[in-house]
């Protein structure tokens, strides 16, 4: 099982990024080496099922490789010719292998890919099977920056501003049928009828307006999230973004 993720540097920052992911890899416990014995080891297993062009591309581009201390887990970093960091985890059991990539993606992302203009994107990450061809990632990862605010939540776009300005008419018009015409107990039979309609659009309207909240809770952190289909089109590598390969 692998997971491949490439991550995207702010032009500012690409001289310094390769030294934070060195580190972060320190802090989840993959360990660089500098015994050329295990170094081949652990090359050996990145490279186990390559083609020939992408381990021509790995020789050429990768700048380190390091160890999980505990679970085996073995892992690289390229810098691609876009300047892109490739990052490439290894382990045969996915239950070893998730819990640690997740985490360091997370790591960097939560460090460095926040706020109005973060340093470090997630261009593109999937998990596949050892062995498969081209395309045969079967989970696939996006980076959900957050929503800070809740003002720009519900009015971020037109269609988020259009629906939340419509529940805020349905309450405002349930809201005014509920009060009015009980102040007035007026018992006509168009009376009736519209606090009949008053107290259902009440009550709907606010359970929408409270599950855009639970929403908004839910999605302003920010989070790495798995999905079994890829988030975007997936393009090369060498053209500046990804492609899976069959590394």
């Amino acid at each position: 099982m692998r997971i491949i993720a490439v991550l995207r540097a702010a032009e500012t920052w690409q001289d310094q990024v390769a030294r934070e992911v060195s580190l972060a890899f320190s802090r989840h416990s993959l360990i660089e080496t500098d015994d050329a014995a295990e170094r081949t080891d652990i090359i050996d297993a990145l490279i186990a099922d390559m083609s020939e062009v992408d381990l021509h591309r790995f020789q050429r581009t990768v700048r380190f490789v390091a160890r999980h201390a505990l679970d085996g887990t073995v892992a690289s970093v390229s810098v691609l010719d876009n300047k892109e960091l490739l990052l490439r985890l290894r382990n045969p059991q996915l239950r070893l292998l998730v819990p640690t990539g997740h985490a360091l993606l997370v790591d960097l992302l939560t460090e460095f890919g926040a706020g109005e203009h973060p340093k470090l994107s997630l261009t593109h990450c999937e998990i596949r099977e050892r062995g498969g061809g081209h395309n045969d990632g079967f989970l696939f990862a996006e980076w959900k920056a957050g929503t800070r605010g809740l003002f720009s939540f519900l009015y971020g776009n037109r269609n988020r501003r259009l629906y939340f300005l419509g529940i805020t008419l349905l309450f405002i018009v349930g809201l005014s049928l509920e009060v009015i015409l009980t102040l007035n107990q007026n018992t006509s039979p168009l009376a009736q009828l519209g606090q009949r309609l008053g107290a259902p659009m009440l009550v709907s309207s606010s359970v929408l307006m409270l599950e855009r909240l639970a929403q908004w809770l839910n999605e302003r952190s920010p989070s790495l999230r798995w999905t079994p289909t890829p988030p975007r089109e997936i393009r090369s590598p060498l053209l500046g973004s990804f492609e899976p390969m069959g590394d």
